[in-house]
């Protein structure tokens, strides 16, 4: 039977868990995914600010929770996940969002500043997506996992060698993980946003010059001519998370306003 779109696009029944989620690029896609009916795990280590999130998603009528989570300990993986089984039943979707940004150039590297990035943006998406696709498995029903990469895994910006390392390993690990977990029904995708206006960019624009000179002379290249809002990162996870992708396998969507095409 073919579905008609609202039914494509409809995620009632859905839990899905959001990463970094309590504000920023991964709130964008939190909201998006409640407004379409899923059940939502709001996940970071602010918990003002997470349950904000909730609040907002609570009083557009949707269902959320939230939970305090570093995603740089392989540990808590298992723990967010079991979370959400045990407020909502299941896990359905995982988007794998959370991440950090730290100008530093290659001749200042540090092995601190190297392992937290490579902790936090790359090593939790394994860990994350190896309990959610336990859990997939053991409940026999599939599910979609999406890892936010960045233009970054394809195009350096420069002073950021470890956050661009981290995100093009986001590249090859949803590829890997996807030829290995099709077979279960779940699909492991990725997006790589590319200037999207958030609280986090803003405020490391304020604290360097370097970064501002950098991040402003990349936006002026922009083909679109403006910078994206989370809610164009949160309508590209919806796709990925509903069944307009149903055949959509180890892809990386770009969603950068044509910056790559500079």
């Amino acid at each position: 039977m073919i579905k008609n779109i609202s039914q494509i696009f409809d995620l009632t029944g859905k839990v899905a868990v959001v990463t970094g989620s309590s504000k920023g690029i991964g709130k964008g896609i939190a909201l998006r995914l409640a407004d379409a009916g899923a059940s939502v795990v709001v996940v970071g280590r602010n918990m003002e600010d997470a349950n904000r999130t909730v609040d907002e998603i609570k009083g557009s009528g949707g269902k959320s929770k939230a939970i305090k989570a570093d995603v740089s300990v392989a540990a808590n993986g298992d723990k967010v996940i079991q979370f959400a089984i045990k407020e909502f039943g299941d896990i359905h979707i995982l988007v794998n969002n959370a991440g950090i940004y730290a100008d530093v150039s290659t001749l200042e590297m540090t092995e601190e500043s190297w392992d937290k990035t490579l902790d936090s943006n790359l090593k939790s998406v394994m860990f994350f997506s190896k309990a959610a696709a336990r859990a997939m498995i053991k409940a026999k029903h599939g599910g979609k996992i999406i890892n936010i990469t960045s233009i970054s895994a394809f195009f350096p910006l420069g002073s950021v060698a470890h956050y661009d390392a981290s995100k093009a390993g986001i590249v090859m690990l949803t590829k890997s993980m996807a030829v290995e977990l099709a077979r279960y029904g779940i699909l492991v995708n990725a997006i790589a946003p590319g200037a999207i206006a958030t609280p986090g960019i803003d405020k490391l624009i304020s604290a360097s010059k370097v970064a501002e000179e950098m991040f402003k002379s990349h936006w002026k290249k922009i083909p679109v001519q403006r910078r994206g809002d989370p809610d164009d990162i949160g309508k590209a996870a919806l796709f990925l998370a509903s069944s307009a992708s149903d055949y959509v396998v180890g892809h990386t969507l770009v969603v950068d306003g044509g910056s790559l095409l500079g």
